[in-house]
């Protein structure tokens, strides 16, 4: 199994295309409400649903409020805060990767956007 945890632009538009091309969403409050909790919910969780939840987030990360970017922010420092102070220690670290990738692309969306959270 490939581990992709270092997701190039050219990648995330590539797959953001198919995923247009095939789903059809609405970024909404509550569908940012729905993938924030999705998040929560994979945080920690050692299944497939790790790299699922990361992944199909970033998709959506320039159609996000910044309300959304800085929740999924501060979420993923906390966790990454905890994890640090060894009170999560059962994680898998190809779960992990997945996660700091995840708040780098989050990161780079807010310093796109001039928004210091």
């Amino acid at each position: 199994m490939d581990f992709k945890y270092n997701w190039s632009k050219e990648e995330i538009k590539e797959s953001k295309a198919l995923l247009h091309n095939t789903h059809f969403a609405i970024v909404d409050e509550d569908f940012e409400n729905m993938l924030i909790s999705a998040l929560r919910y994979a945080l920690g969780r050692q299944t497939y649903i790790t790299s699922t939840t990361a992944i199909y987030i970033t998709h959506f990360l320039e159609d996000f409020s910044d309300r959304a970017l800085v929740v999924l922010k501060k979420d993923l420092e906390y966790y990454e805060n905890r994890r640090g102070e060894g009170l999560i220690y059962d994680d898998e670290e190809c779960d992990h990767i997945h996660w700091v990738a995840l708040l780098n692309k989050i990161n780079e969306e807010l310093d796109k956007r001039g928004i210091n959270a």
